[in-house]
């Protein structure tokens, strides 16, 4: 076969009955450049042919960032975030329990610490709950028909139950972010406002931890309501009325990561100040438990939400980083409680 260029890439001569692949392009938009394109040089000598495009065809299917089949991907991202959240409501469980039982453990820093883990132990709830609902992620079986071996969703019906469920697991979501804001605002007043931090109690922080949720979650859920009330709310046609939500919950990591670095700056300044004070160990097991606040709470959604958003990569870049996030977020409530119970000296 000879030397053909086909519109998109140029083909080199080839033996007879070989079939020649190579690279996609990366000019083409919405083409994966990791894939191949191939085309099959007949035992004639000729390139096959096309008789509807009436030309030489190239089979570009394989370029197609869409057409790679997820279900692998999903079904062991569905086990992992599982497991993760299996594992997480298990540990907060025991932590909670524990906490609530010995008196000696009650304090106003750990009353901040059993809202934490009670927002996400609501976070892993709601995941096994929707998980064990929902018919292949798509809705409850009453949502749904089988139509040629196929899930189909029937629009017709208000479909407000698995609508519900989807929202009251976003609010889970945001109710677990806002509480790990809540955290990195109580340490930052206990920092530079001791005295009135300690005279106050935490009625401020629990109201802000579970109620200012709804001043972004309300707005989602009406425009949602309004605009965009299809299928059970867990798919997004209008991509961008997910930003009422991750608006607000992303500065709030941002303004937290502020907070860790600020107040390390300041327990360093101190303990430097401090060197024969009295406290000055305590400083520095508070600035060992920042320092591992830091990465846990602010510079990983740093990188999810703001370094690194998922539009515009390559299909096995987003598959990485959904793995590693997924990751992240089911197990972070074992994380949370290993820090703030089980390795806690007190317990």
């Amino acid at each position: 076969c000879g030397m053909v260029w086909d519109n998109v890439l140029c083909w080199d001569e080839s033996p007879a009955g070989e079939l020649v692949k190579q690279r996609c392009p990366n000019y083409i938009h919405g083409f994966n450049s990791r894939e191949y394109a191939s085309k099959q040089c007949g035992e004639d000598g000729e390139w096959s042919y096309s008789p509807i495009f009436n030309t030489t065809w190239t089979n570009f299917s394989s370029c197609d960032k869409h057409s790679t089949d997820l279900s692998f991907h999903f079904d062991r991202l569905r086990l992992l975030y599982s497991i993760g959240y299996g594992i997480s409501l298990a540990s907060l469980i025991i932590a909670v329990s524990i906490m609530l039982c010995c008196s000696r453990l009650k304090s106003k820093s750990n009353t901040l610490h059993l809202n934490l883990f009670f927002a996400f132990m609501l976070r892993a709830a709601l995941s096994f709950l929707k998980e064990a609902l929902f018919v292949n992620g798509v809705g409850f079986e009453k949502d749904i028909r089988q139509v040629n071996g196929e899930l189909q969703f029937i629009e017709e019906g208000s479909h407000w139950e698995c609508r519900l469920l989807v929202a009251l697991f976003n609010y889970s979501i945001c109710v677990s972010q806002m509480w790990i804001f809540t955290e990195g605002l109580y340490l930052h007043m206990l920092i530079y406002r001791t005295l009135y931090t300690d005279r106050k109690g935490v009625k401020f922080y629990i109201y802000l931890g579970w109620l200012s949720p709804l001043l972004f979650f309300l707005p989602w859920a009406i425009v949602k309501a309004v605009n965009d009330n299809t299928y059970c709310w867990n798919i997004n046609t209008h991509a961008g009325y997910l930003w009422i939500m991750h608006g607000p919950l992303m500065a709030t990591v941002v303004v937290n990561c502020f907070f860790f670095l600020d107040i390390l700056r300041v327990l360093c300044t101190r303990v430097r100040a401090n060197q024969r004070h009295a406290g000055r160990t305590q400083y520095r097991r508070l600035a060992k438990f920042i320092l591992v606040l830091i990465p846990l709470f602010g510079v990983m959604y740093i990188i999810f939400y703001v370094s690194f958003p998922s539009t515009g990569f390559e299909m096995e870049v987003d598959m990485t980083q959904l793995y590693i996030e997924m990751t992240y977020n089911s197990f972070q409530g074992f994380i949370l409680s290993l820090l703030f119970c089980f390795l806690n000296e007190e317990v």
